[in-house]
């Protein structure tokens, strides 16, 4: 952002999001191309990832383009929820107390998840009527 009081220090920011947004977009082409797509797309986790990495790119385009305005605040508030919640992801793996929760979520979310896509159908349908 050109408008910010350090213009050095946001261009630095900048090239550092850009290279990790590349990692892990790299990452997750790596992932599709080792696993079949379609076990690829069954893994809620990488849904999520999948979900980060395109609010990510979002939030940075909004970042360096003053005048695009795709990312507003609803879309920063969604990203930092995915990104808390791949952190507990993450976390899981070292306690068990946190574990049981995750899991616990994970499948509620899988059972829930063509109901949610119904819901979702619905909604739109009526949003255009």
């Amino acid at each position: 952002n050109p408008n910010s009081p350090n213009p050095v220090d946001s261009i630095t920011i900048t090239i550092i999001l850009i290279i990790c947004v590349m990692w892990r977009v790299s990452r997750e082409m790596m992932q599709v191309m080792s696993s079949s797509l379609g076990s690829y797309l069954s893994n809620i986790t990488n849904w999520f990832d999948i979900a980060q990495n395109v609010l990510i790119l979002l939030t940075m385009r909004k970042n360096l383009d003053i005048n695009v305005s795709c990312a507003s605040h609803e879309v920063l508030s969604i990203a930092t929820f995915l990104s808390w919640f791949e952190l507990l992801l993450e976390l899981h793996n070292f306690r068990y107390d946190l574990a049981l929760f995750v899991v616990a979520i994970i499948k509620i979310m899988k059972r829930l998840r063509i109901f949610l896509f119904t819901t979702l159908m619905f909604i739109a349908a009526f949003a255009h009527a």
